[in-house]
């Protein structure tokens, strides 16, 4: 389970001064595809928390439904409110896809963000016929489709949303999606677009970031003790090597949990 206070501080971390007043902003649409509306009625994190996990043990359900959508022909999942604190990026794992958005645990977080002024947008990889993965080795904002597309839908955004050139911008993702994310902050630093941070689980950085000159963005790491997928050890050197230019890092290590009934 994601740390909702700790996300929090970490994206808020150097955020400009700006109004929080909520309101449905645009879908993130193409031109010839409409946004849709889940079903259900927005409800706010249960009260309900196991201290010894500090979790929800209740059904969480996103406060604001997001608009679904499309671009360039890949689903989106957004919600941006009328005056944004800050914009965040959602990068699914392997074999996800834009509802990513919705899964308990970004639900909880992005609850807690929605009421800090925050939107968030949410895609999928170019890459739906296999692994559905994020290509997270080439460095090129052109010949990589994946960056190239996210640097397009994020120019679409500005062009048709209350986000601005000058709102804060950061990324979130999950294992193959936590790569792709550090790929994406160097690839938009490099291209002189800044992002404010990013938030990484369960991977880090791939040797295309290196090619790009590291990541350089404040960066918020959590690896799992015993994961066995991904390599600890490897992210939180990644992280240390970050840390090690001056750029401000926050790691937190996750440890194995029983499976409960309430859960």
């Amino acid at each position: 389970m994601i740390g909702i206070a700790l996300v929090a501080a970490m994206l808020l971390a150097g955020c400009r001064a700006a109004g929080t007043t909520r309101g449905t902003g645009p879908a993130v649409t193409s031109p010839s595809a409409g946004g849709l509306s889940p079903a259900g009625t927005p409800v706010a994190a249960a009260a309900s928390v196991d201290p010894a996990a500090g979790v929800s043990t209740q059904p969480v359900y996103p406060v604001e439904p997001p608009a679904q959508g499309s671009f360039e022909g890949f689903a989106t999942y957004s919600y941006i409110p009328a005056h944004p604190t800050g914009i965040i990026y959602l990068f699914h794992g392997s074999g996800g896809s834009a509802d990513f958005a919705v899964k308990i645990e970004n639900a909880d977080v992005l609850n807690d963000m929605i009421g800090r002024g925050f939107g968030y947008v949410a895609t999928e990889s170019t890459e739906r016929s296999g692994e559905r993965r994020w290509n997270v080795d080439g460095p090129s904002m052109t010949s990589n489709p994946d960056l190239a597309r996210m640097d397009r839908l994020r120019r679409h955004v500005l062009d048709t949303t209350a986000v601005d050139a000058g709102t804060p911008t950061y990324g979130l993702g999950m294992s193959n999606g936590s790569a792709f994310a550090a790929l994406w902050a160097a690839a938009e630093s490099s291209a002189g677009v800044p992002i404010s941070g990013v938030a990484l689980y369960m991977a880090g950085p791939t040797k295309a970031v290196d090619r790009l000159g590291g990541l350089r963005v404040p960066t918020f790491m959590v690896v799992g003790v015993n994961d066995t997928v991904t390599d600890p050890a490897k992210e939180k050197a990644d992280l240390a090597a970050i840390a090690h230019t001056g750029i401000p890092t926050e790691l937190h290590e996750v440890i194995q949990r029983a499976v409960t009934p309430v859960r």
